[in-house]
């Protein structure tokens, strides 16, 4: 699907719409409008004026010279910026893969073919960048006003070189080298974390040692254990050295499930969306374990996130529909859209079957 594009709030470029995959050779998709400068007009109308009306004068010649090169300047004006896009080649060589909504940023294009005096922009954004010519490497300003994947992006060139006649514009939409996925911005939430239960309990959560937190007993000192580890009082009470043996700390952690219900780009969708990043922002802060089930265009999905970009690039693909169930024996903390706004079930009391009950 090709993505359109908008005004977003500050002015700046905003690509909204579908989601796709890149794959395959995808052709740029061009469309081009043009229209007279006033300079243009005029010259124009005077060509054509002198052309209709033989005005008296006292060297006809002099007239003719006027006239023809009036009428040069004219067709030059006209032809060549139309030649000169047309045979100019646009190609995306750099963009960034992963972005926030409205975070700014800047995208790399090619140009190949011989062109002057071009101003270029990222789909309407008001920001151009002028005076470029063909061939050559360009940096456009990007910001994307909507959450999704993206596959293309539409660019827009224009010209009235060399003369000012006439003004060529054409919007491209150029396809990705990789696909863009772009997260939502977090809305502060707080994680309903709860003990992991089950198969799952056995791998600790992210930033807890190995070793524990609380102390199980004391046993004798082998060789290699650390030097912190020795209980002094204990050692000191049987009169050889003794170390403090651990419990290893409970395995918290949190299965986000995000229910969106309605169109994706709705405001409640959006909400909805940024709150769960709100709340698996705070689990991984918190150094405990997240699951995220949402649905996507794949179907429902059910994934273990590792860190933030991971999460943002999940969230940028969940789309409305029924999600991913969670897994047995893990806190479950539901976040749903509605037509009343996003909403959040916490305090979890995680069931037998994994599926979990809540409290308000």
């Amino acid at each position: 699907m090709v993505d359109d594009t908008s005004f977003s709030a500050d002015g700046l470029t905003s690509i909204s719409g579908g989601r796709g995959r890149v794959g395959g050779r995808v052709r740029v998709r061009r469309s081009r409008t043009i229209f007279p400068t006033i300079f243009g007009a005029v010259v124009i109308a005077s060509v054509i004026s002198s052309g209709l009306f033989r005005l008296a004068v006292a060297d006809p010649s002099v007239m003719g010279l006027v006239w023809a090169g009036l009428a040069a300047v004219a067709v030059v004006g006209v032809v060549f910026p139309v030649l000169s896009l047309g045979f100019m080649r646009t190609r995306v060589i750099d963009a960034p893969v992963n972005l926030f909504v409205g975070q700014l940023s800047t995208v790399e294009l090619e140009l190949s073919g011989r062109a002057s005096g071009l101003r270029m922009r990222c789909g309407r954004s008001p920001m151009f960048v002028l005076d470029l010519t063909s061939p050559a490497t360009v940096r456009l300003p990007l910001q994307i006003a909507q959450r999704g994947a993206f596959d293309h992006i539409p660019v827009e060139v224009s010209t009235d070189a060399p003369f000012s006649i006439l003004t060529v514009s054409e919007r491209r939409i150029l396809p990705l080298r990789r696909q863009m996925l772009v997260g939502p911005v977090p809305t502060p939430g707080i994680a309903a974390l709860g003990q992991i239960t089950g198969e799952d309990s056995d791998h600790p959560a992210v930033g807890h040692a190995m070793t524990g937190d609380t102390v199980r007993s004391v046993r004798p000192y082998v060789s290699g254990d650390a030097m912190h580890m020795v209980h002094w009082p204990s050692s000191a009470r049987v009169g050889s050295l003794v170390v403090r043996e651990l419990e290893p700390p409970e395995t918290q952690g949190v299965a986000v499930v995000l229910r969106l219900s309605g169109d994706n780009g709705d405001p409640m969708v959006e909400e909805a969306v940024s709150l769960a990043a709100g709340i698996g922002a705070n689990s991984l802060d918190r150094a405990a374990r997240l699951v995220l089930c949402m649905n996507t265009d794949d179907g429902p999905l059910r994934h273990e996130v590792a860190d933030r970009i991971d999460l943002q690039r999940r969230l940028a693909l969940a789309v409305p529909g029924p999600p991913a169930g969670p897994p047995k024996g893990w806190p479950v903390q539901m976040v749903a859209s509605s037509a009343t706004g996003s909403r959040t079930t916490g305090s979890p009391r995680v069931g037998s079957d994994g599926t979990g009950t809540f409290r308000g």
